[in-house]
């Protein structure tokens, strides 16, 4: 039976970039993906300055995967009739389409030598003997050192592991994100060369987007899971582009998929001895803006991390994994999840980004330059400043 050091479990950002570093530290490595790639995952396919950062750290950025990097960003508040532009002096964002960019990061993988198993469903893992795992797919068997769990929201490693500790297995709580790709044409209400966001939309709507992407726009909108409001949520998205932006919903492709929320107590597992969940798995998602990308790269290199510090003999369990997530991780996003009940409960409170310092805080977030607790600190401050007659910068 063919033997792995490492085996990952799901072929989007999270698992290729586990992939890359595992392949390129020599470690004899396979990625099991259940789909033909390349495949499209729904997303609105925004990656951040401070995820590419972290691309570059790793080598594994490429501009041309990138259509196109944008330096100018549109706040809208809708309700209030107002909108607000922010221009950046270098690019904080860029969009990829998703089967493009997951691709391209399995090419980089194969690269270093990983081996990539498309089309081929993982069924579950068991024990075996000198610390090793069994993995069973609907095409083979065979063994690895360590298992990592890649494979999205609706993990099927999350849910066994969490069989395997005795623990009840309940998803991590999530919000709906719908989006689609309009054709550029079709919406003369927006610009192209702008990022645009949209807050206080609609009762259960989080916020909304749209984002350049070639010679399409894609649309979203984040939906509080649970509200529906008797409709179902294409035509919460077919409302948001006909209502709000004021163009005709004439879709191109359109999907959805849940984003999950990183809620502490109910994210209590990573790891559990030589098996990992990284990304989506692992319930690692902004809670309030919906970023996963930068959390799936962050999440691979700390468990690559973890990995290579506990490879000993024949036996392979990763050191501290649990421990790198709640210092890196857990600090970053429980914050954000108290951002997302805030504005959640009070919407109106949106209506502070008509203050250009506050909306200012947005880029350096971006760019990985502020965390939430310093934005907090800072909005606070402003707002204390307009209110108090200290600032007066409202526009």
């Amino acid at each position: 039976m063919k033997t792995y050091d490492v085996a990952i479990v799901g072929a989007g950002p999270a698992g290729a970039i586990a992939g890359v570093l595992c392949a390129g530290s020599g470690l004899k490595t396979v990625i099991i993906e259940r789909k033909p790639l390349p495949r499209y995952k729904s997303c609105g396919g925004g990656v951040t300055a401070r995820a590419m950062a972290q691309l570059k750290r790793i080598n594994c950025f490429d501009a041309d995967w990138f259509d196109p990097f944008v330096s100018r960003l549109m706040i809208h508040l809708p309700k209030a009739g107002r909108t607000y532009e922010l221009t950046g002096d270098k690019p904080f964002m860029g969009f990829v389409r998703r089967d493009h960019f997951d691709m391209a990061l399995i090419r980089k993988a194969q690269g270093k030598g990983a081996e990539v198993r498309e089309g081929e469903a993982f069924h579950g893992f068991c024990p075996a003997d000198k610390g090793r795992i069994d993995i069973t797919t609907d095409q083979s068997m065979f063994k690895t050192r360590v298992l990592i769990g890649a494979d999205g929201y609706t993990s099927r490693v999350r849910r066994q592991l969490a069989r395997e500790i005795g623990r009840a297995e309940e998803a991590p709580p999530s919000v709906l994100g719908m989006e689609g790709d309009l054709p550029v044409e079709a919406v003369d209400t927006l610009s192209t060369g702008h990022c645009h966001l949209f807050f206080n939309v609609a009762p259960g709507v989080c916020y909304g987007w749209g984002f350049p992407r070639g010679n399409r726009l894609n649309v979203g909108v984040v939906i509080q899971k649970g509200f529906r409001e008797g409709r179902h949520p294409n035509q919460m998205l077919d409302g948001f582009v006909e209502t709000v932006i004021k163009a005709p919903a004439s879709w191109k492709r359109r999907g959805g998929g849940r984003i999950p929320l990183f809620k502490r107590g109910r994210n209590p597992f990573q790891q559990h001895e030589n098996v990992l969940l990284i990304g989506d798995a692992a319930g690692f998602a902004d809670a309030w803006t919906g970023e996963g990308i930068y959390y799936a790269i962050k999440s691979a290199r700390l468990a690559h991390q973890a990995i290579l510090g506990g490879f000993d003999g024949n036996r392979a369990i990763p050191v501290d994994y649990n421990r790198l997530c709640r210092r890196q991780i857990f600090n970053e996003l429980t914050p954000s999840y108290l951002f997302y009940l805030f504005f959640l409960r009070f919407p109106r409170a949106y209506n502070m980004l008509a203050y250009k310092r506050i909306r200012g805080l947005f880029l350096p977030y971006t760019r990985g330059e502020l965390g939430y607790p310093k934005i907090f600190l800072k909005a606070l401050g402003y707002g204390m400043g307009y209110k108090f007659g200290v600032l007066s910068d409202k526009e």
